[in-house]
């Protein structure tokens, strides 16, 4: 599948804060997961935001619209599909429609533009922000050092250096499939991450359709993490 791969990487400069989470609700979680996909050894959420500090523009000769700095959420959920295991991307809001076009249309990320986001540190916290039609729809609070013992499954997603430490399942056409796509990232350079781990306050809109997936009336361990290197996103049609 065709997606722009230039020489000199597309991601360049990054920093964002995730979070993971045991679902609340398994039969919800069951019912977001596509029917091509089954459950995982051990169901988790996965909620970023994330601004890219530094992206490769497309050529002209290729789209009319340059690709610049740029913000995004996601939620992700842990899935199944043929005995291997991956995030299933569930919804991901991004700050521009330059910025969601490519992803959407030739990879299948559910991409959406929303009003604004925003990534910002106060004192020692991060926080981000994500609104849409006027109200707030996420917010992730991260604040540093882990405040309890992390599970097993936990600390194996946490100790990865990396912000994004595994792949992404997508739905291609997006949100409607039949295909399935296998997404991740492939350095050009090697990368240099600056992880920090803490402890993360999440606030969900219930509005949306993914609200009852977790709790919210507890912190759940996870990250800051800056990048900068060179990656590209490497595509794989799996059906």
């Amino acid at each position: 599948m065709f997606f722009f791969k230039p020489k000199g990487g597309m991601y360049r400069e990054f920093q964002g804060i995730k979070m993971i989470a045991e679902p609340k609700d398994i039969s919800l979680y069951r019912s977001l997961l596509p029917e091509q996909f089954s459950m995982p050894k051990h169901p988790s959420v996965f909620f970023f935001i994330a601004d890219y500090l530094k992206v490769a523009t497309w050529p002209f000769k290729i789209l009319p619209w340059r690709m610049t700095r740029y913000q995004e959420g996601a939620v992700f959920l842990r899935s199944l599909f043929k005995q291997e295991e991956g995030w299933f991307c569930l919804t991901m809001p991004i700050s521009s429609w330059p910025s969601m076009a490519p992803g959407r249309y030739f990879l299948g990320f559910p991409k959406y533009v929303v009003n604004k986001i925003t990534l910002e540190k106060k004192d020692d916290n991060w926080h981000g922000i994500i609104n849409y039609k006027n109200k707030q729809i996420l917010g992730l609070k991260f604040e540093p050092g882990i405040k309890r013992n992390l599970n097993p499954w936990e600390k194996q997603i946490l100790d990865k250096e990396a912000f994004f430490e595994d792949f992404a399942y997508l739905l291609y056409p997006a949100e409607k499939g039949p295909t399935i796509n296998k997404v991740c990232l492939k350095e050009v350079i090697p990368s240099q991450w600056s992880p920090e781990l803490g402890m993360v306050e999440v606030n969900i809109s219930p509005d949306t359709f993914w609200a009852d997936l977790i709790a919210t009336d507890t912190p759940y361990p996870g990250m800051y993490n800056y990048f900068i290197g060179s990656n590209n996103l490497i595509s794989e049609r799996l059906n």
